[in-house]
């Protein structure tokens, strides 16, 4: 059934303007020497904006009505990690042509899985909050807080999920996590994050 489900999420790539919209605003954003760290968060925005908008338009409960809960989830949870590795790549290859980073396999390496857990991330506003203008909103904030806290608090802001994505995207001495660390601390996040989402899921009505 998760197969099933997983299909049919992909299929709907193919029409996806909001991934389109995103996709250009991460190639515009990343281009600035702010860098590639703005794909994660063109990421964060674009998961909690895409499950929002489907459970407005009503898309999460014809799934649910075919499925189940779980799997619904599941399948929502690797298209948007998927399109959030995408956006990754499009952040690193923005910032490459506009001479803001050099163009380097490890730096994309780093992006995508870094943009795709904050999109995961995202998701799971998305399925807390609900609402379709709410959910970015909250997901904006909780990044624009996170780097205040990452400039303020560098030892309490390296282990929220921005400071850790951050770490897969920079050099060592910016004195950030190392990439094997990080990689755990966005992991942990994303069980933490993903159990409340999955409770929140099963626990209210996704209509």
């Amino acid at each position: 059934m998760t197969l099933r489900l997983l299909r049919a999420e992909t299929m709907r790539l193919r029409t996806d303007l909001v991934l389109l919209g995103y996709l250009a605003m991460t190639a515009l954003l990343s281009a600035p020497s702010s860098g590639i760290g703005q794909s994660a968060f063109v990421a964060t925005l674009y998961g909690a904006h895409r499950y929002a908008l489907d459970r407005r338009h009503g898309v999460v409960a014809r799934t649910v009505l075919s499925g189940q809960r779980t799997p619904t989830l599941a399948a929502k949870t690797v298209v948007t990690a998927l399109c959030g590795g995408l956006l990754g790549l499009v952040g690193a290859a923005g910032a490459a042509v506009a001479g803001a980073t050099a163009w380097d396999f490890a730096i994309v390496l780093g992006a995508m899985p870094a943009a795709a857990a904050c999109a995961v991330v995202g998701l799971c506003f998305g399925v807390v909050i609900g609402n379709y203008f709410l959910a970015p909103v909250a997901a904006f904030g909780a990044f624009a807080g996170s780097a205040v806290v990452l400039q303020l608090w560098p030892g309490i802001g390296r282990a929220l999920p921005l400071g850790a994505a951050l770490s897969l995207l920079t050099d060592a001495e910016m004195n950030l996590l190392s990439r094997p660390l990080a990689v755990i601390v966005l992991l942990a996040w994303l069980l933490v994050t993903g159990a409340v989402a999955w409770w929140s899921m099963n626990a209210r009505d996704v209509a």
